[in-house]
């Protein structure tokens, strides 16, 4: 808010559906908060207001993403070496 305080909190650390160990990339929606899991390889997705919705795993390794066609698909940016 306008005086520092967080308005919401999303997941915490560790290996739980909801929870992440190196999150890498952040992007927002209008209906969601999605963080970007390097460690784990997967997408989480929240509500404005911090609750876990689902996450998906991503079958390759990934440092970004960007929300496509009305935030209906996510663009990942794979790391070449």
């Amino acid at each position: 808010d306008h005086n520092g305080k967080p308005l919401a909190s999303y997941g915490k650390h560790g290996n739980a559906p909801d929870e992440y160990i190196y999150p890498w990339d952040v992007d927002v929606s209008v209906e969601y908060i999605y963080i970007l899991d390097v460690s784990q390889r997967k997408l989480l997705r929240y509500n404005h207001i911090g609750d876990y919705i689902d996450s998906k795993k991503i079958p390759f390794e990934s440092r970004g993403f960007i929300l496509l066609n009305n935030n209906r698909k996510i663009q990942t940016i794979i790391n070449s070496v």
